[in-house]
């Protein structure tokens, strides 16, 4: 769950959140 977080710097929230990927 961390290492996501790494990705919120480049990667805005929005596109993590995303149901898509669904990472959380």
């Amino acid at each position: 769950f961390l290492q996501n977080n790494n990705l919120s710097g480049p990667v805005p929230d929005n596109l993590l959140r995303r149901p898509g990927l669904n990472l959380r």
